[in-house]
């Protein structure tokens, strides 16, 4: 008969030790997640053992806030939403700009104020992408329009209008480092 009761105990330690382990895994889990997912209000409630609350990402486009409490309970849902198409934003994502302009050739990449290509051609009002591939935020200047880019940032610039082929300098840091063919 002890030996039963060791063995449950012990079984009862284990299991604790797991729950243990499992919890802090989920909570340490959602302490990394990004701010950007911490933006919708869509909710259910989770009971865990430490007294916090997160949100955590359910589908690309809905969340969950967590709470957390001394007790445990199950999963109750407060409002079901049925998924939509994410919105569209007005600002292209890097991966979508970068398939974009690097297809169309209007592109330039600035690494250590080098860029690559070191010439373009274009017609004015063409829009066209500058990336910043430095860890530190780079002055990058066409014309008389300075475009501040944050490092590993892009920006979409506009080709200014002419009335007849311009040639302009696209300078990193004042430093000329690339031209730029301006065509009307």
């Amino acid at each position: 008969m002890e030996n039963k009761n060791i063995m449950r105990i012990l079984l009862a330690v284990f299991i604790i030790l797991v729950l243990a382990v499992v919890l802090k895994y989920t909570v340490f889990n959602n302490q990394q997640q990004s701010p950007a997912v911490e933006t919708n209000t869509n909710t259910s409630v989770i009971s865990n053992f430490v007294s916090s609350t997160k949100q955590v990402l359910l589908s690309p486009t809905s969340t969950a806030t967590v709470t957390s409490t001394p007790a445990t309970k199950k999963t109750v849902p407060k409002k079901t939403v049925s998924p939509t198409a994410p919105v569209a934003s007005a600002t292209p994502s890097y991966v979508d700009a970068l398939d974009i302009y690097r297809k169309s050739g209007y592109y330039v990449q600035f690494y250590n104020c080098q860029p690559t290509p070191t010439a373009l051609t274009m017609k004015s009002g063409t829009k066209f992408m500058i990336d910043n591939r430095n860890v530190t935020t780079q002055k990058i200047g066409l014309g008389k329009t300075v475009y501040t880019i944050d490092g590993y940032g892009f920006v979409i610039a506009i080709a200014p209008k002419v009335s007849s082929s311009t040639k302009y300098n696209l300078a990193c840091n004042g430093i000329n480092s690339a031209t730029v063919l301006i065509q009307p």
